[in-house]
Parts: C-alpha cells; sequence; structure tokens
C-alpha cells in the first residue's frame, strides 16, 4: 500500500530487505486502523438503530484504535526509533486541495449561519489560498512522517481519546442526540491521527481544518445560547488560525520549494525566509488557546465534559504544540524569533497560573490550567535544546493523562453533587472515595514528573532526536 524509508537527520537510511517488509506491513496496517478505523466507526454509531449498538461500536473502535496505537509503537520502537516516511500511491484519495476547497465551503456556509463575518472573510481567505496552492505544486504530495514526536501524540489520542469516547456513552446516555455526539468525537480520533502523521502541510491543513469543524460541532452540541456563543467564538479564532496555516504553507512552497515539513531548512533562515514559520507559529497559538487566542477554550467549558477532556487532553490543543515542536529545529538559527516563542508560552503560564487561583468552578480551573501547562510546552519549543524538547514531549504525554483523568473525575463529581463547584466538594472523600483517589492521581501526575524523565548530558539515557532531518 505504501512505499516507505527509514529516515534520520543525514538522509534516507536502508533497512535489511526482510526485517523492513514484516516491519512496514505492520506498520501500515496500523497506520491505517488508527485513521480509518474510527471514521468507519463514526458512520457505524451514527447509522446503528439500538442504542445498546452504538456503545458496542464505539467500544470495540476504541479497542481497535488504542491497539493500533500500541502496533505502532513497538514496531517503530523496534527499528530504535528511526523516522519512517511513508508514501501514498496516487489515485487513492482526491489531491489535498479538493478537501482543502470543500472544509473552506463548509466554514463559508457556518460564517453565514452564525452571522460571523470573521468567519466568512476567514474562509473567503482560505479559498483563495487553496487556489494559490493548487498552482503552486511541489513533489511529495502524500507523504507521511512517524517519528518520536508523532509516535507520542499518537498514543495520547488513541489510548486517552478512546478512554473518553467509551466515558462518553455513559455520560451521554440521555441525549436524544448521542448517536451524533458519538460520531463526531470518533471522527475527531481519526482526523487527529491523520494530521499527526501527515507531513504534508497541505494535508496536515485539511485534518487541521476538520478539527476545527468537529470542535464547533461538539461545543455547541447542547444547542443552548451559551454554548451556540461559545462554539462560534472558537469557529472565529480557529478558521483565522486556519488561514495564518495555509498562508504559511503557500510562503514555505515559496521560499522553500517544498510543502514537506521534513524538507524544511534546518537553521540559516532569516528575514522574509521566516515568514512560513512564523504564520505556522501563529496558528499552532490560536488552536493550543495562548495569548491571547485563550478566550475560545475558556468559553468551550459550556460543553459537555467528555467534550472538555477531549480537548484538553487527546485532541485540538495538542496539535498546535505538535506542530511548533515539529519545526522548532529550523527556527533555532534565529534567536529572536525563539524568544518570541518561548515569550508567548511564558506569559500564557504567568497570566493564566495566577488566573486560575481566582476560580472556584473546577472545569474552569482546569481550563486555565491546560493553557498554562501548553504554555510551557512552547517554552520548551523556543529553548530548543535537546534536553527542552525532551521535557515537552514529556509534559505533552503526563498533562494529557492528567486532564483526561481530571475533566472526567469532575464530571462524575458534577453528576452526583449537581455542581462544578470547589467549595460544593467538601466531604468527597467519604461520598466518592474513588474519584476522589482519580482526582488526586491526576494532580499527581501533573506536578509530580517522574524522576525517570530526566536527561543526563552525555548519557545513554539521552532522547533520541526528534527530527528526521
Amino acid at each position: 500500500m505504501f512505499s516507505a524509508d527509514g529516515g534520520n537527520r543525514h538522509g534516507k537510511i536502508k533497512l535489511y530487505k526482510t526485517h523492513y517488509r514484516i516491519d512496514m506491513v505492520a506498520a501500515e496496517v496500523a497506520i491505517v486502523l488508527l485513521i480509518l478505523g474510527p471514521l468507519a466507526g463514526a458512520v457505524a454509531s451514527l447509522v446503528a438503530g439500538p442504542r445498546r449498538v452504538q456503545g458496542y461500536i464505539v467500544g470495540a473502535t476504541g479497542a481497535v484504535t488504542a491497539i493500533a496505537s500500541l502496533v505502532l509503537f513497538m514496531e517503530v520502537a523496534g527499528q530504535g526509533f528511526r523516522a519512517i516516511t511513508l508514501l501514498m500511491p496516487g489515485g487513492i484519495v482526491p489531491p489535498a486541495e479538493v478537501l482543502g476547497a470543500a472544509l473552506a465551503l463548509t466554514f463559508l456556509y457556518l460564517g453565514w449561519r452564525t452571522r460571523s463575518a470573521l468567519v466568512a472573510s476567514f474562509s473567503v481567505g482560505q479559498l483563495a489560498l487553496v487556489g494559490a496552492i493548487a498552482f503552486a505544486p511541489a513533489s511529495g504530495e502524500g507523504l507521511l512522517l512517524i517519528d518520536t514526536f508523532a509516535l507520542v501524540l499518537i498514543l495520547i489520542t488513541s489510548t486517552i481519546g478512546s478512554l473518553i469516547a467509551v466515558y462518553s456513552v455513559t455520560h451521554m446516555r440521555d441525549d436524544p442526540r448521542r448517536a451524533i455526539f458519538l460520531a463526531t468525537i470518533l471522527a475527531f480520533l481519526g482526523v487527529m491521527n491523520a494530521a499527526v502523521v501527515s507531513n504534508d502541510l497541505r494535508w496536515f491543513d485539511v485534518f487541521w481544518s476538520a478539527t476545527t469543524l468537529f470542535s464547533f460541532l461538539l461545543i455547541g452540541h447542547t444547542r443552548t445560547d451559551e454554548a451556540k456563543s461559545a462554539a462560534r467564538l472558537a469557529l472565529i479564532i480557529n478558521t483565522g488560525g486556519g488561514l495564518a496555516l495555509l498562508a504559511g504553507a503557500r510562503l514555505m512552497q515559496h521560499y522553500y520549494g517544498t510543502y514537506q515539513l521534513i524538507d524544511i531548512p534546518v537553521g540559516g533562515l532569516t528575514g522574509m525566509a521566516l515568514m512560513p514559520l512564523a504564520l505556522m507559529s501563529i496558528a499552532a497559538f490560536t488552536k493550543s488557546a495562548q495569548l491571547p487566542f485563550q478566550s475560545w477554550l475558556l468559553g468551550a467549558m459550556v460543553a459537555p465534559t467528555p467534550v472538555s477532556a477531549l480537548l484538553h487532553s487527546s485532541t485540538m490543543v495538542n496539535l498546535g504544540a505538535f506542530l511548533v515542536l515539529r519545526i522548532t529545529s529550523s527556527f533555532q538559527g534565529e534567536p529572536a524569533f525563539s524568544a518570541v516563542i518561548a515569550l508567548v508560552g511564558g506569559l500564557s503560564f504567568l497570566a493564566t497560573s495566577l488566573l486560575a487561583m481566582t476560580q472556584s468552578n473546577a472545569k474552569r480551573v482546569l481550563a486555565y490550567s491546560t493553557i498554562g501547562n501548553l504554555g510551557l510546552i512552547f517554552m520548551c519549543a523556543g529553548v530548543g535544546t535537546p534536553l527542552a524538547l525532551a521535557a515537552g514531549m514529556v509534559l505533552l504525554l503526563y498533562h494529557a493523562i492528567s486532564k483526561a483523568l481530571l475533566f472526567l473525575s469532575v464530571g462524575v463529581v458534577k453528576e452526583e453533587k449537581d455542581s462544578e463547584d470547589i467549595e460544593d466538594m467538601y466531604g468527597l472523600r467519604r461520598d466518592l472515595p474513588l474519584v476522589t483517589l482519580s482526582i488526586f492521581i491526576g494532580i499527581a501526575t501533573l506536578v509530580l514528573p517522574p524522576s525517570a524523565c530526566s536527561f543526563r548530558s552525555g548519557s545513554s539515557a539521552r532522547p533520541p532526536s526528534p527530527s528526521p532531518r
């Protein structure tokens, strides 16, 4: 199905043919299941009749997705965590520009539907840029990249995201539109996995925009005025970020002659040649709710608990941090650029940490904490050393685990006590001991990372290079 090569910073590495063929078959099947499995499960749960069957479909899809992520991890680990590139054969899928134009038209319709001139304007801009990209082709269409960054995000999305999907079956049991809700969550997992392995920025933008669409649907699921307003705000900010990403893709082809993230020059970029990276960073700030774009994530707290857990832990906000971590080696030669990335992350961490201390609503405290922790990851990207990048990946992993556990625990507390206020949680250890333990574990994993995550300079524990360039 795919042609493949191993790669490192110095070019392509050929592996032994027999071992290579066996591993690549397993990796290819795993990637197909990680992307198409959740999408197929979404369609199946949407058309399934009995509500019990919906639960079985979500459970089976979650199990297959989680197992596929572990298989892919073991296959790549067996090859020493070398970055692997895969080329899809032509003719199987439509060009990225076709899907990009379809999503832009969808946003244009939603801009009209929500009466947002900004969304409509951003959508028109996206359509224009999709046309410009279509007339500026470059080699390597359909290239996928599996490196250590991608593996971490795939594990987070496929395991934690699947658990949240299963939790949603029970949490949304009384919702008359549960089938649509479950289908959207499963589709979200599929497009997230697709975005993570997309090395071609045109395809990355397609899946990036798909996460924007699904987040809009999930945030506005309850259809209350508050939910509609929050969904509209999320759509405005994230379609603006999508426009910046597309502009970065077009300038990337102009300055670097490629749409492949793996081919961006490492260092030596100055002046206007840094503009593609600047636009991609702005898009990342919007997706990860960094200052001054944090308002959409705070507003999203009106959504059902599974949506909060999904957006904060295993999808959406992680995608922006992932993009900056992926391109960090390209702007490290420009101290001013790196300083801006670190400064935005640092200010986001400081401001939201102070604001979190003034809140009494547990979900809102967790929302500020999410923005702050992502700010720390952006700071790591700005520093850009191998140790800082390893710290960013570890923080991304533990933050996902912690926030999923904490949001789901708060959801249980709300069901039992009909409140999310911290003041109403007195006596929680007596009334809900297991939930109390889960909250404690979530807090501990967030603030007390294991000592095994430290790396000694020059030791064998030095993290592998995350980039194949």
